[in-house]
């Protein structure tokens, strides 16, 4: 067993060229390795269960046999429990050895699930090979491609495969993944008539296989960090000093002073209720990684009990939510929103993607998460952060920060170890009721502009009418929740009522005034 790029295939094929060469010790020097395709036999015999009968009971008679399956679980995935009673039968004959080819996933889901199955194969896993090994890989490939091609690999497109293939293609396993790249980075130098292979070919690959432009990617990035603040502060009303410290942190992860084998970043947001947490998170995730759309968002209040693990990682059975999504976007921010509902055992599997960049899903697949950020909310602490402030006017952040953090440990809600997993805890405070105005004016603002780009319709308002809204909409409990509520109850009320009592037109103009709102 093993993911996908391995090299099961190599290692059955390097058995056999062992055996051919009498270097195996065991007497197995006249045996024969036969390969059996499950995709063949499945999909070309009327009964798949009687033609592999036959062919055992054939390699049994003669003896010296080693039957190589190569994708046992499409066997099992097609339900015939005839065929898996044939194989359980001839696993126990002396005079033939079956060796079975299956990925982790499969095995997982078709193999293990089979106990009778199960137990007669003595399992050998093979583990993804590292940097260093997959390096020595490539090099052995290269002298065939060098002497079958007459083209040249550079040692820096070499070194380019290893790392861009680990950091941008997370599907796949090393040394699979980098010899394919190899070759495909080979093909695409020789179509453009070129007999090196250099590193920017491979980004040109690698940018194909990732869906996404990695050419001048650091460059990019380079940039987006140095703006990333003044950005953020377009689109988060207040918050300065959380804004600072999420910049911060990306720059010294982008550095790679931060630790490469964990996420680009994580973070527990806490404070009040409509403060702008859940706002960061979109507005990171549309500057950081280019679109609000990259953001993974689970309501934790949903895996609130230990059978939610499940649900997170999947089982043999069926895929998680959060590992299928980060397989289909490794690039994306996750948003645990209200963390403290979760179940200890959901968050325990979230301390270990903190710690170490990785999860093994429910059906034995890795799961990469380095190329995330990993932002945790919490209202937790919100009553306290109300009344500190209220007793102290202008607090020293550091200390105000210390005296959170030691109430929230005090009461039990958060674990020393749990804080300690973030890069950062980030304090958010109750809007003051200037910055609830910019946060309505901003709301408003939005509205008008989707009226505008998807009716045709202007709506013009005046500021009164926007400060009324806003105070109206203020509330140091529900902050921005409520002004919502507010705006939905006046400035939307409003112009739905005009559309339906006028003949509303593209190009039609609404004037809006406070009075119109009776406010």
């Amino acid at each position: 067993t093993g993911d996908d790029g391995s090299g099961k295939q190599s290692f059955i094929e390097n058995i056999a060229y062992m055996l051919r060469l009498d270097q195996s010790k065991q007497g197995y020097s006249y045996t024969r390795v036969l390969k059996l395709k499950a995709q063949d036999l499945l999909s070309g015999a009327r009964d798949p269960d009687t033609v592999l009968l036959q062919a055992l009971k054939k390699a049994n008679k003669q003896g010296h046999f080693i039957l190589v399956i190569d994708n046992i679980g499409l066997f099992l995935q097609s339900g015939d429990a005839k065929i898996s009673g044939v194989l359980s039968t001839f696993l126990q004959a002396k005079n033939i050895n079956i060796i079975g080819i299956a990925d982790t996933k499969d095995y997982h889901k078709y193999v293990k699930p089979n106990p009778a199955l199960d137990s007669q194969f003595e399992k050998i896993h093979l583990e993804p090979t590292s940097s260093a090994d997959t390096m020595s890989v490539l090099m052995e490939e290269y002298f065939g491609i060098e002497e079958h091609n007459h083209m040249h690999v550079t040692y820096k497109a070499l070194r380019a495969i290893t790392e861009l293939a680990d950091r941008y293609i997370p599907k796949g396993a090393f040394p699979g993944k980098a010899i394919d790249l190899l070759h495909e980075a080979v093909s695409y130098a020789s179509e453009q008539r070129d007999t090196y292979v250099t590193e920017d070919d491979v980004r040109q690959m690698v940018s194909l296989r990732a869906h996404m432009d990695i050419t001048g990617v650091d460059e990019q990035k380079k940039d987006v960090l140095l703006h990333l603040e003044e950005e953020m502060k377009k689109s988060i009303v207040g918050q300065q000093m959380a804004i600072a410290a999420i910049t911060n942190a990306l720059k010294r992860a982008s550095a790679d002073i931060a630790n490469k084998q964990k996420p680009i970043g994580t973070f527990l947001f806490v404070g009040p209720t409509g403060v702008g947490k859940t706002q960061t998170a979109k507005t990171l995730a549309k500057e950081y990684f280019g679109s609000a759309e990259k953001m993974i968002r689970m309501d934790m209040n949903e895996y609130s009990n230990e059978d939610s693990i499940d649900a997170v990682i999947g089982s043999a059975d069926h895929e998680g939510y959060l590992t299928r999504a980060v397989q289909d976007n490794p690039f994306s921010l996750i948003l645990l929103d209200e963390i403290e509902k979760a179940d200890k055992k959901v968050i325990n599997l979230f301390l270990q993607i903190l710690d170490e960049g990785h999860l093994i899903d429910g059906q034995g697949v890795k799961t990469d998460f380095r190329n995330t950020i990993i932002i945790a909310t919490s209202n937790a602490g919100a009553k306290f952060i109300v009344e500190f402030l209220k007793a102290h006017s202008n607090p020293e952040q550091n200390a105000f920060k210390k005296a959170l953090l030691d109430e929230l440990m005090k009461t039990g809600m958060y674990s020393p170890e749990f804080l300690n997993r973030f890069d950062d805890v980030i304090l958010y405070m109750p809007l003051t009721e200037r910055e609830t105005i910019r946060v309505a004016s901003m709301m408003i603002g939005s509205i008008i502009h989707e009226l505008e780009v998807s009716k045709g319709i202007a709506v013009q308002i005046t500021e009164d009418a926007v400060a009324a809204i806003a105070r109206k909409g203020y509330s140091k409990e529900f902050g921005v929740r409520e002004m919502r509520r507010a705006i939905t109850d006046t400035l939307e009320t409003y112009v739905a009522d005009f559309m339906l009592q006028h003949d509303v037109k593209r190009g039609t103009i609404i004037q809006i005034t406070k009075e119109d709102l009776q406010l």
